[in-house]
């Protein structure tokens, strides 16, 4: 072989190890995480390696977010973001948020994943393998460790923001930043519904009135009794809530349901537009991680 020849081929090899060691590279890299910061702005972390199954966050309740509000239902962006058994990897999730293409509710509890959506007849339906769903919102974070704070009297639907609010001050959290809770106990007039392809809430106040194939399952019970999960977030509206609230809430109930004298328990997830906690309920707060 001719010198000549032997440079080509030596140049060739060159040039394929550089464009395998450029494919590993790429084929390395993930999606980074959402997370929201101390002034509640959007910022972009580098992805961090998922810690195995008895790990838990350092932060113990920094918050992740996949999606706005006003992206996902004033600008109609509501294509699936991220598939909840990839959101679920990492253990401790609690989280809120909307089924891709606003097909219903989702609510995340330590890591299991609920999804309700919209049958006919405008009825609740429990959704199986919700994991395998694509959230077009999600937004929570993974908590390992707790502070308990039980109410010793009935809060009011109008009066939750603030008690959450002055429970977290207590509890010396940054109110400036959003955070998770949970509260188990009594409700009372618990008004949820699961959306339908279109938010009723944004709906409402713009004086719109849905289609029929886009109508949302609403319920209102009088009493109830369950679970909350939510995100406190305040000066957060568009983003996170709701205009006029600082909290995005979901509830769990379950319910038991009769077929052919068999009982069974079956747990729906909704969206929470008003709810009153009865006394006795107990407010979980992300406990403050020790230096």
């Amino acid at each position: 072989m001719s010198s000549r020849r032997l440079l080509l081929a030596a140049g060739l090899l060159l040039f394929m190890a550089g464009c395998q060691t450029d494919s590993a590279e790429i084929a390395g890299t993930s999606e980074p995480d959402t997370t929201v910061g101390a002034a509640g702005v959007a910022t972009t972390m580098p992805a961090s390696p998922t810690p195995r199954a008895n790990e838990s966050s350092s932060s113990n309740g920094e918050l992740i977010q996949h999606g706005a509000m006003h992206e996902v239902i004033g600008q109609q962006k509501h294509h699936g973001r991220i598939l909840l058994a990839e959101a679920i990897k990492r253990p401790n999730l609690f989280a809120v948020g909307a089924l891709e293409g606003l097909e219903g509710e989702i609510t995340v509890y330590d890591g299991k994943v609920l999804a309700t959506e919209v049958a006919e007849g405008a009825r609740m339906r429990p959704i199986a393998d919700a994991e395998k769903r694509h959230a077009a919102l999600l937004v929570g974070s993974h908590v390992s460790e707790w502070s308990d704070h039980t109410l010793d009297k009935t809060i009011s639907a109008e009066q939750l923001d603030a008690y959450i609010e002055s429970a977290a001050a207590d509890a010396g959290l940054d109110l400036s930043k959003p955070f998770v809770f949970t509260i188990r106990g009594a409700f009372q007039n618990l008004q949820w519904h699961v959306i339908n392809g279109a938010c009723p809430v944004h709906a409402e106040r713009a004086g719109i009135e849905l289609p029929k194939d886009k109508s949302p399952a609403k319920v209102t019970y009088k009493e109830a009794t369950g679970t909350l999960v939510g995100v406190f977030a305040k000066n957060a509206a568009g983003r996170i809530t709701h205009p006029g609230t600082s909290l995005h809430t979901h509830a769990i109930v379950e319910l038991n349901v009769g077929l052919d004298n068999i009982q069974f328990t079956s747990e729906l997830t909704g969206h929470v537009e008003s709810v009153g906690v009865k006394a006795g309920a107990v407010l979980r707060l992300p406990r403050l991680m020790q230096p």
